[in-house]
């Protein structure tokens, strides 16, 4: 957390910021390869285009909201996971299934409007250092 806040007080301390910010994008990037093999794999069991549906704007959503910390990151996980299990539970409901199927995207669209106005991302986002 440190690299991401102040890389410049990570490096004095002796920790690579370089090396750990690299690791990270790197551990990411895995991660997310496996999320679209378990989508294309298990869930259709075939690569179609838009299969993500946006989701990945949600994840940036989630994140945003979660404050860049992974135990409320998890909560709006949740949040955002009910209201799509949520929609596929009202499609028999009566009311169109357009409209149903809007829920997680409206309630993205919510968070973005009044959910995220004081967020502040991390103080080392964006900038480099020179080690």
């Amino acid at each position: 957390r440190m690299v991401g806040e102040n890389p410049k007080a990570a490096s004095s301390v002796g920790l690579r910021a370089h090396a750990l910010k690299y690791s990270g994008v790197l551990i990411c990037g895995v991660l997310a390869g496996y999320g679209g093999a378990f989508l294309a794999i298990d869930q259709l069991n075939i690569y179609v285009r838009e299969m993500s549906a946006g989701r990945g704007y949600i994840a940036v959503v989630i994140t945003i909201l979660g404050r860049y910390n992974p135990p409320r990151i998890v909560l709006g996980a949740l949040l955002f996971g009910f209201c799509d299990a949520l929609q596929i539970y009202l499609q028999n409901s009566g009311v169109p299934t357009q409209l149903i199927q809007m829920l997680p995207y409206v309630v993205t669209l919510l968070v973005l409007a009044f959910g995220v106005q004081h967020i502040v991302p991390p103080a080392g986002v964006g900038k480099h250092i020179d080690e």
